[in-house]
């Protein structure tokens, strides 16, 4: 239970996420779509829905997922995952 309470109560991880996936997104001057398209060739099914739902906090990347947008966003995944780039 306080594993649990834990982690309902930490949402750093998942803010962090959504908020550096769509930084590094316009930071490299990419729309949704063309992330998609590049990530097609290793998930069939990504979209654009599924980037933007990432973006927004509704659902968290794989870690698949995270290692291949890093790709596409020349950086690390740590990076994906941990930077701040509000500070």
């Amino acid at each position: 239970v306080k594993k649990i309470n834990r982690v309902l109560n930490n949402n750093d991880t998942q803010f962090n996420v959504q908020n550096n996936l769509r930084v590094f997104r316009e930071y490299r001057g990419m729309k949704q779509h063309e992330v998609c398209d590049r990530m097609k060739r290793f998930d069939e099914h990504f979209d654009v829905s599924l980037l933007s739902r990432m973006e927004n906090g509704i659902c968290l990347p794989t870690p698949f997922q995270i290692v291949k947008l890093a790709e596409i966003y020349t950086c690390n995944p740590s990076e994906l995952l941990y930077s701040d780039f509000y500070n």
